[in-house]
């Protein structure tokens, strides 16, 4: 049996433009980014929050690393099966 976990991470990113590049920034997880566009700064970083999330849950700590950043987690249940989310 194989059970998938999804996390759903929502965060607003500080985004701000110095000279020619741009720099996006999550300030809950401190990480950053940049780009030459606003956009390409977003995109990027969106991409570098998901690896974090991948390689955190590959070694098992997802939620106590996101816990310890003041991130809270439910359990749900669905069809018996208790998941925290």
């Amino acid at each position: 049996m194989r059970i998938r976990q999804e996390v759903e991470f929502s965060f607003e990113p500080r985004v701000e433009k110095d000279g020619t590049m741009w720099s996006a920034y999550c300030d809950e997880l401190g990480m950053a980014s940049c780009g030459t566009t606003r956009e390409q700064a977003e995109d990027n970083l969106v991409k570098t929050v998901q690896t974090l999330m991948r390689v955190l849950r590959r070694r098992g700590i997802l939620e106590q690393t996101l816990t310890s950043v003041g991130f809270e987690w439910k359990v749900v249940e669905t069809n018996g099966v208790r998941v925290v989310a």
